[in-house]
């Protein structure tokens, strides 16, 4: 607005200069009766005034388009401006007319889109209560499905169990009939039984079935042959002392021998059958390639009474050191103020649980006595009073630890000593 005013503002002061001008010099014209073409003075006068007008006219119309470019572009482009703007007042009203006609579809569609949203709510709501029925018939049909998978395996397994019922009846009628054949041998047989039964009775046991016979420490043979001879040693000692105890020498010269064993073959259904030969000679390769000193245990199989040969197994293990003199098997505390009856409890518990363990984790090769109990050691009664003795003289809580009484390998015998101090 400033620039309008002040542009406004020069060309009417310019104007009103330019006239003046003229103004004057038509009269200082006039009165020197000055000519221009050969004009009287009259008419120079009024030419001067007309090139005066034309000259404000022309200096206004230059200014204007000199210091505005919108209007020289109208001026310049005047008629193809009026032309577009006709044009575009004509696209304007064309484009407000299809903005309304849009709006109204505009209107109209979402109109629809809401009663679509409202169909599509009530769809889906129909839809979880389809998928519910569909789920209940699946799980009805399911159901129904285990029942008749039941049914029918139960039904194979009562046609199988007729057709099992219908061959075993045959297997029994042909085995009573077997049966029938055998009643009168059975008859002899029990009454033979009967009678060595009642000898049985009557004649003491020599090894009870798992009691050990013996064992022997075999050194490392260089060949086979050293080996069967050191094996037949340790199996002589233990004929020495099987038939201590009233057993019988067999054909083998001994009063034990190696029971035979049947070994079943890998991937095949063959059985393999090792006498005592095959055993000693099993036995004599595990001593040659041991290359250390091996413990032999010479083990009963089974019960044996006295003018029988005792049956055994050579059951071969690696002799290694155990505990040394002085080694600690296992320790305990044991309050001194409780009853001796108490302590000595609480002292064979210590024996037969760490000790025990501790022996069994060295190595010491366990033996089964003849009560049935598996023993690692031996601990006598006057012993274990000793040390309840020295625990009650003892002052508040005693430390009790199991000790190797001297260097013990595998083989045994583990010699224990009770130390009692404080804790």
């Amino acid at each position: 607005m400033t620039y309008a005013i002040l542009l406004l503002a020069i060309l009417i002061a310019g104007a009103g200069l330019v006239a003046w001008l003229g103004d004057v010099i038509g009269r200082r014209m006039g009165k020197a009766r000055l000519t221009l073409f050969k004009l009287r003075p009259r008419h120079t006068a009024v030419l001067v005034t007309v090139l005066t007008g034309m000259l404000i006219a022309a200096s206004t119309l230059a200014l204007i388009l000199v210091t505005n470019a919108n209007l020289r572009k109208m001026i310049v482009r005047g008629p193809e401006i009026i032309r577009q703007n006709r044009t575009l007042v004509a696209q304007r009203s064309k484009l407000l007319s299809e903005r309304r006609r849009l709006d109204r579809e505009i209107t109209k569609s979402e109109k629809e889109v809401r009663e679509a949203e409202a169909g599509l709510q009530a769809s889906r709501a129909d839809l979880k209560k389809a998928q519910a029925n569909v789920q209940g018939l699946n799980k009805r049909i399911q159901d129904q499905q285990g029942q008749l998978k039941a049914g029918q395996a139960k039904l194979a397994r009562a046609e199988e169990a007729s057709r099992r019922a219908e061959a075993r009846l045959k297997q029994v009628t042909s085995r009573v009939n077997t049966l029938l054949r055998q009643s009168s041998d059975l008859e002899q047989r029990i009454g033979r039984a009967t009678l060595v039964y009642s000898k049985v009775r009557e004649t003491p046991f020599t090894f009870n079935a798992g009691e050990e016979v013996t064992r022997g420490v075999v050194e490392p043979a260089p060949n086979a042959a050293v080996a069967r001879r050191r094996v037949a040693e340790v199996l002589s000692s233990a004929s020495l002392r099987a038939a201590q105890k009233g057993a019988k020498a067999g054909t083998n010269g001994r009063a034990v021998v190696i029971a035979r064993k049947n070994i079943g073959v890998t991937g095949s259904s063959k059985r393999v059958t090792f006498d005592e030969k095959d055993s000693i000679e099993a036995i004599a390769q595990e001593v040659v390639s041991a290359r250390v000193p091996v413990v032999l245990q010479v083990v009963s199989v089974g019960n044996s009474i006295k003018g029988e040969q005792v049956p055994v197994e050579v059951k071969p293990w690696r002799n290694h050191e155990a505990f040394k003199k002085g080694d600690r098997v296992a320790c305990t505390t044991i309050d001194s103020q409780l009853a001796g009856d108490e302590i000595s409890r609480q002292l064979r518990a210590f024996m037969a649980g760490p000790v025990r363990d501790s022996a069994a984790e060295a190595g010491i090769i366990p033996r089964l006595k003849a009560d049935g109990q598996i023993a690692y050691f031996d601990f006598d009664v006057d012993r274990l009073a000793d040390a309840v003795s020295r625990i009650r003289a003892s002052d508040g809580t005693a430390r009790v630890c199991a000790r190797s009484s001297g260097d013990v390998m595998s083989a045994g015998p583990l010699e224990l000593d009770l130390i009692v101090g404080k804790p």
